[in-house]
């Protein structure tokens, strides 16, 4: 088969073209230096952010503990049969009011101290004590009890003024109660048997209030009875519902 010359001059000059195309781009790979390789920087290399440190913040309430009552000794047997200073117990309850501004309206507050001798000598003198304390708001929606405990040393000869002792948050229930950041209360003498002055100091800003309340609205059996339980919670929160304001009003603040 014959071949025309058209068809010949055509097919050499694109052969030619593709030769001289593909030297030129080989030689243009010669002639351009080549890239040096980065060396990799070492992760020590970087510069270490400094943390910024949060400043702490805290609010501090301020109450004093009527007591209900004296105080019911429980006093455990020795083998012997004989009372044990070693073991015994003392429960009492009160109701607060505000000390600062001071007030005359009992808060829905309810206090409750358990103490257990650990080391002391009969029959009045103790050393160390353990203690759980509980301080239970009793309000709707948002009540619910915090618990505290404290222990160590309780250097205290009864009949003296009792000495000062801070017990520290363990747990809580309710909106306001149910892990909402680190507080610890400041228990001390009022000069007299009647009643003992408490500080609460509280860290701020409080965390997990609305997730709690959406824990009140919808998982039965997250509010306890001094809210008012599931019958109250589940349905009682209006739409435009303030926990911050309400906690305040409850306490005689203005919100």
């Amino acid at each position: 088969m014959k071949i025309h010359m058209e068809a010949v001059t055509l097919l050499s000059v694109l052969f030619a073209t593709a030769t001289a195309t593909a030297d030129d781009a080989q030689q243009d790979r010669r002639l351009k230096p080549r890239k040096s390789k980065k060396a990799k920087k070492s992760k020590t290399d970087a510069p270490t952010p400094t943390p910024t440190e949060e400043p702490l913040i805290s609010s501090t309430l301020n109450f004093r503990v009527v007591l209900d009552a004296d105080p019911i000794v429980l006093v455990p047997n020795t083998d012997g049969g004989d009372p044990s200073f070693i073991g015994s117990r003392s429960v009492i309850t009160g109701r607060a009011l505000n000390r600062d501004p001071a007030g005359n309206a009992f808060l829905p507050v309810l206090y409750t101290q358990i103490c257990t001798i650990t080391k002391g000598t009969f029959p009045n003198v103790i050393e160390t004590n353990n203690c759980d304390i509980s301080l239970c708001l009793n309000a709707a929606l948002v009540g619910g009890c915090n618990f505290y405990k404290s222990g160590g040393n309780f250097p205290f000869t009864i009949g003296e003024p009792v000495p000062t002792v801070i017990a520290t948050k363990t747990g809580g229930t309710g909106v306001v109660g149910f892990d909402t950041g680190s507080e610890f209360l400041t228990i001390f003498s009022a000069g007299t048997a009647e009643y003992i002055d408490v500080d609460l100091t509280v860290s701020l800003p409080r965390v997990n209030l609305e997730r709690n309340v959406m824990l009140a609205k919808t998982v039965p059996g997250f509010c306890p009875s001094e809210a008012g339980g599931d019958d109250v919670c589940l349905v009682g929160f209006p739409e435009d519902f303030d926990i911050e304001c309400l906690v305040a009003s409850l306490f005689g603040y203005m919100c």
